[in-house]
Parts: structure tokens; sequence; C-alpha cells
């Protein structure tokens, strides 16, 4: 889970606004393959990739655009915590917070096999979910 506040944007949807991303990974930029899309002509496409690694919050740039990081000019590959600024153009975000998000205590194939056994209409629905879950898998997937 990455959670950034929207402290400026020329994209007025965001002002002010308090964005978390459930996934590992957010790719911020102006195209619609981003996780994060702002509406500002003046960013990249796909601007920048914030993501978890080994318990870290990291950003890598994704365009030539300068982007600063407290004030500092930055391009690459740098380690962030909470508090820390991003600038790029006229869009500045502060990274909140950070978690790693871990699935692994969740006995999927147990819930799936009570929840039939409860109520086998839920198949239906179950199904839709699978699907859903395969489809944003592959879109965190192609991103990579």
């Amino acid at each position: 889970m990455i959670n950034i506040k929207i402290l400026e944007t020329p994209d007025l949807d965001y002002k002010d606004f308090d964005y978390k991303n459930y996934y590992d990974v957010l790719v911020v930029g102006r195209s619609r393959r981003s996780d994060l899309v702002i509406e500002d002509p003046t960013i990249a496409p796909l601007h920048f990739k914030l993501f978890i690694d080994n318990d870290n919050l990291l950003i890598t740039t994704l365009s030539e655009d300068k982007m600063h990081i407290n004030g500092k000019k930055f391009k690459g590959t740098k380690k962030l915590v909470p508090g820390d600024t991003i600038k790029f153009k006229e869009n500045t975000i502060e990274i909140v917070a950070y978690e790693k998000l871990s699935f692994n205590s969740l006995k999927l194939e147990e819930l799936y096999e009570n929840a039939l056994n409860e109520s086998p209409k839920l198949e239906g629905i179950i199904s839709l979910l699978e699907r859903e879950l395969l489809y944003l898998e592959s879109k965190q997937n192609v991103q990579k």
C-alpha cells in the first residue's frame, strides 16, 4: 500500500487529494496506463514509478523531465520515507505512508470451498471476482 497526498497540481480533481494505492507499485503520469492519471499535458505519459522493495519505498524516473525530491534535483532511483515531497512540473506530492501488504496468511482455497458449501449461488460471483483479479494482475505485470 502506497499512500500519497497531492499538494499541488493543475488537475483540479486532485487538489489536496489523499490517494491510497493497494499495490506495491504506483505509476504516475498522464497516460491512461498510469495507476494515478494526472491531467497535466506538461508531464510525461509515464512520469515516475513508486514501488516497495524489501520494505523500502523507492522512486524511479520514467521520463527525461526534471524532478525534485525535497527541493533537490533528482533522476534515477532513490529511497523515500514518509514526509518526502516529489515535485514534477507544476505538481507536488508528499509521501504519507507505505506498507508492503502480505496476503500469504489467507487460505484462499479454504475460504473458496467454505463459501461454495454455504451458498452454491456464490460460484458465479466468485468466478467474476477471479476474472477481475486475473485482469488486474496482468495489468500490473505489463507495467513492470
